[in-house]
Parts: structure tokens; C-alpha cells; sequence
């Protein structure tokens, strides 16, 4: 019901309205934003799809930019970027491409290490602008998987979303929006559509419950600043979305919340077209790949010491208040975060593990030991 209502809604009419009554015009409703979108052999039109969705915005030419993250090991790049340019550069404030070198130490190949590229040089470019703090302070990231579309008024809702919060409290949130993993559905094996609807309740569950524990997933926004403070994503970290929002708590002592936005966002399950079992293989190495979040457990016993002696630190400042609420965050936030690491990469891949297990048992009991 909630996200029927979301869907229904005009933000942007509410959006418009709420920048009429503002008695400046230089007033913080201007909102801008960044979104970046990490890609390494997409087709151009899978990306031209994300890009309309999010042309559709009414905001799309006055407060949104691109940023066309590709890998510079990818053939014909730059003919791919300037494609892109030529299509949608009209649509968007601008439209600006960076290029992830390959060979970098400690900088494996993927979306993580694409992402903190194209931070570092996003950050680099508003620098040269003169872009100081007070500019920085209503700019809104969003990253997005090349094949991500966002609902009608998904970029209105996040710009309210952003301004009904308190200045101090809009660079501790990250925006997470459902997604959908439905665009090639009717084409999905079997065993790949049970994962799917699967990973749509859970998003739905976890983004509905007030007190759930909530990561960043896939397709997020948060402020510029937030990045910024936190020193952007960390490439050699594979799982770059629950990483970023584990950082994020570590980073903010417990402060950042993901707060939920429900308005879908769909994009594609990894296929092989034409191929049964090359889409289930495609969505294994995929689930594999997700898998390696469980290597955020050693990042967070590695902070921990560094947290909590920076906690300490404020104490002994006097500035003790702060010091222990920050302590006290970490110590139960941090539990529950924990918790849910480990249903997620613990309970459930052993779940999952032991109902295939259990199937292919029942086959070869049936197979040979049938009467």
C-alpha cells in the first residue's frame, strides 16, 4: 500500500510547490545531483534505458548530472561515451564521462573500483569548479547499476526527502529505493525466478519495517558530503554497496541510517541469451560475487579499535556526552549490524545450500534405490 500511494504520488508538483513558497530564490531547495553510473561492456542501449528513466525526471535538465563511469580497457570507449553524450546531452544539466584505468595497485577490476575512480575524479572536478562546502552541502549522489531505471518522480521524492532533513542529519542518510530484479523476468530460468521473487520480498521487508537493519543495495543515493567524510568507496572491496554502508556507520559512530524511498527500481538478472543453464551459471557467479560481502565481518573487527579510540578521544576532550553516546551507538547498532551479516551471509547461503543438497539427495535416492 505504501509504495502504491509513493507510486501515485506527483512529487514533482510537490517538489515545484514547495520552491514557490520559498521567499529566495537562492534558497537551499535547489537541490543537484550526481548520478553515476558504473558500466564495463554494456550495451549502449541497456544504458540509453537507464538514461531515459531518469531524463523522465522534471528536474533532469536543471538539477542532474551524469557521470558515465567506464573502464579503460573496454574497446571503442570513447565512441561509446561520445554516443552517449550525443543523445542525452540536451537531457541532463551535463553529462561528463571518466575513464577507469586498469593495472592499479590494490584496485581489482569491477564496480567498486570503477566507483571510486570516478568519485576521486568527480571530486577533483567540482574542486576546480570552486565548488566549496556550503555547494557541496545540496549535492546528492546516486549511484546506479548501468541497466538501473528509476520510477517516475524517484529524483523529486529524494530532493524532499533530503530537505525534510536537518542539514546535520541529511550527510549521516543514504536514500534505498526496492529494486526489482524483474526487466528480464519472463526470461529467467526456474531456479533464477525463486531467487528473484525472493530478493524482491526481502528489499520490500526490510525497507517497509521501521525497525529493520538496512545496507545499501545495488541501486542507493547520499549526500556528497557523506562521501566526502567517509573518503568515497574502497575499490579493493567487491560487495562496494553493504561495504559503503557499513563504512558509513563506522565513519559517522552509528549516525547514518539507510532510510527507504518506495519507489521501485528494476533492472536485469545477468543472463546468457538463448542458454537455460549459461543464466543459471550467470546468476551463480553473480550470487558468488554478492557472497564476498562476508569479507566486511574483517572490516568491521579491523575498525573497531580505531572507532572506539576515537570515541575515547572525545572523552577525554571533554567532550564526554558526545564521546559515550557515540560508544553506546557502536556498541548496539553495531551488534545488530553484525546480526544481520551474518543471517544474510551465514543462515541463508547455508539454507541454500542444504535445499539443493536435499534435492539432489531425494533424485539419487529415487534413482537408484527405488523399488
Amino acid at each position: 500500500m505504501r509504495m502504491r500511494r509513493a507510486c501515485s504520488t506527483d512529487y514533482g508538483r510537490i517538489l515545484q510547490d514547495s520552491r514557490d513558497s520559498q521567499t529566495k530564490p537562492e534558497d537551499a531547495h535547489e537541490v543537484f545531483h550526481w548520478v553515476i553510473l558504473p558500466q564495463y561492456k554494456e550495451d549502449v542501449e541497456v544504458v540509453s534505458m537507464a538514461l531515459r528513466s531518469i531524463a523522465s525526471s522534471s528536474i533532469a535538465k536543471s538539477s542532474i548530472g551524469i557521470v558515465l563511469a567506464l573502464e579503460q580497457r573496454e574497446n571503442n570507449v570513447s565512441e561509446k561515451a561520445e554516443a552517449l553524450k550525443q543523445i542525452f546531452g540536451d537531457q541532463f544539466r551535463e553529462v561528463i564521462a571518466t575513464y577507469h584505468p586498469s593495472g592499479l595497485p590494490n584496485d581489482p577490476a569491477g564496480k567498486a573500483s570503477n566507483l571510486a575512480w570516478a568519485f576521486k575524479e568527480l571530486t577533483i572536478r567540482e574542486a576546480a569548479r570552486g565548488s566549496g562546502v556550503n555547494e557541496m552541502s545540496k549535492v546528492v549522489l546516486t549511484v546506479a547499476d548501468a541497466d538501473s531505471e528509476f520510477a517516475t518522480g524517484y529524483f523529486e521524492c529524494l530532493s524532499l526527502n533530503f530537505l525534510a532533513e536537518s542539514p546535520r542529519a541529511r550527510e549521516c542518510r543514504i536514500w534505498q529505493s526496492p529494486v526489482f530484479h524483474v526487466k528480464n523476468y519472463h526470461r529467467q530460468p526456474s531456479p533464477v525466478i525463486v531467487g528473484t521473487i525472493f530478493t524482491s520480498m526481502q528489499e520490500l521487508a526490510a525497507l517497509s519495517d521501521p525497525n529493520a537493519v538496512r545496507f545499501p543495495y545495488s541501486t542507493y543515493s547520499l549526500s556528497m558530503n557523506l562521501a566526502r567524510r567517509v573518503g568515497g568507496w574502497d575499490p579493493e572491496w567487491i560487495a562496494e554497496d553493504y561495504h559503503m554502508g557499513l563504512k558509513c556507520f563506522l565513519m559517522t559512530m552509528g549516525e547514518s541510517k539507510v532510510e527507504p524511498i518506495l519507489l521501485p527500481t528494476v533492472n536485469y538478472v545477468p543472463e546468457e541469451t538463448g542458454s537455460w543453464w549459461g543464466t543459471v551459471m550467470a546468476r551463480w557467479t553473480q550470487a558468488k560475487r554478492h557472497a564476498l560481502g562476508f569479507s566486511d565481518f574483517a572490516y568491521f573487527f579491523m575498525m573497531l579499535p580505531l572507532v572506539f579510540g576515537y570515541a575515547a578521544a572525545k572523552v577525554k576532550e571533554e567532550r564526554r556526552i558526545e564521546g559515550l553516546h557515540g560508544f553506546w551507538r557502536m556498541a548496539t547498532l553495531g551488534t545488530t549490524l553484525i546480526i544481520r551479516l551474518v543471517n544474510i551471509h551465514v543462515l541463508l547461503g547455508v539454507l541454500s545450500t542444504y535445499g539443493a543438497l536435499e534435492a539432489l539427495l531425494k533424485v539419487v535416492m529415487r534413482l537408484f534405490f527405488s523399488t
